[in-house]
């Protein structure tokens, strides 16, 4: 099973592709603490597949949420949907700052 340590060189190169100072954090942190453009991500939860009473597999699904305060992402966006099993969730504004979330199995 693959975890969170091996998902976040991925996404930090991702933001490396575009910025040259950026920030990937785990977990919200405490807002005042935050540079954008950033990537925030958590795990929600852990999708078990059984077969013949046992478990077989999980997948973790994280959430992932690119900030910015440009309107315009698409390289990192498109760069994020070339990720296996990463869908596009939805987009909201809120301080003037574009949230952009996506569902990742990982």
């Amino acid at each position: 099973m693959r975890d969170r340590k091996e998902l976040s060189p991925i996404l930090h190169a991702i933001m490396e592709s575009k910025y040259q100072t950026f920030k990937v954090y785990w977990q919200k942190p405490n807002s005042s603490k935050i540079t954008y453009p950033c990537i925030i991500y958590s795990m929600d939860t852990i999708n078990t597949d059984h077969a013949d009473n046992t478990a077989y597999r999980n997948l973790r699904l994280y959430s992932i949420t690119l900030i910015g305060k440009e309107p315009d992402n698409d390289d990192l966006i498109e760069q994020l949907l070339a990720l296996p099993y990463c869908t596009f969730d939805r987009r909201f504004i809120n301080d003037n700052l574009y949230h952009d979330v996506f569902n990742l199995y990982f």
